[in-house]
């Protein structure tokens, strides 16, 4: 005797499994720790680069009027003779790339950093930040191996950031290190609270 298909019981439709919600919290979960931890690493380094150009410029020490401790605020002769101190070739010779270089390094750290920070192009700001960083470490490792001494990091001005006493190995692993943290951005995107474009 054949059963009319039309009799059946209708079959209910799979409903979702019991660790599906989870797995959705979970993808969740792990969503906001990675735009947060992004958005992060992304506001302390392009502060960092702020700060780094800000010490540079000659301003004011903002910190002595709040009550804090100088900072270090170097004038720009002083990170220009810290410069000369590096013998970059082809650069001790010409007064004016001196001049130049001491005013449109700090300013292209500030403008960077700033970017970054705030997420406007910030794979953009992140990448240019990521080359500064690189060459500064360069520079560093470059005097290091032609044993030039009387040689002082400037990076961040007068401050002695993480890195104590003259220039040795910590400070290229330390602007190796911020480099690294700057392609974050550029590899994994710049997470929550970007101001602007992605790119």
């Amino acid at each position: 005797m054949r059963t009319d298909p039309s009799n059946a019981p209708a079959s209910r439709p799979a409903g979702p499994a019991a660790g599906d919600g989870f797995s959705h919290l979970r993808c969740r979960s792990q969503r906001l720790v990675r735009g947060y931890g992004l958005a992060a690493v992304r506001v302390a380094v392009g502060g960092l680069m702020v700060l780094g150009g800000y010490l540079k410029l000659g301003l004011p020490d903002v910190s002595v009027a709040l009550g804090m401790g100088p900072l270090g605020v170097m004038r720009p002769d002083e990170f220009m003779a810290a410069i000369k101190k590096f013998h970059v070739p082809g650069l001790n010779g010409w007064a004016w790339g001196l001049e130049f270089a001491a005013v449109a390094v700090p300013w292209a750290e500030v403008v960077a950093g700033a970017m970054l920070a705030l997420g406007l192009w910030p794979r953009a700001a992140a990448l240019a930040v990521a080359g500064m960083m690189g060459v500064f470490a360069a520079g560093i490792l470059s005097v290091l191996v032609r044993g030039i001494e009387d040689v002082s990091c400037t990076c961040f001005g007068s401050l002695k950031l993480i890195c104590q006493g003259p220039l040795g190995a910590c400070h290229v692993a330390r602007n190796a290190a911020i480099a690294g943290l700057a392609l974050l951005t550029v590899v994994l995107g710049p997470g929550r609270g970007a101001l602007g474009r992605r790119g």
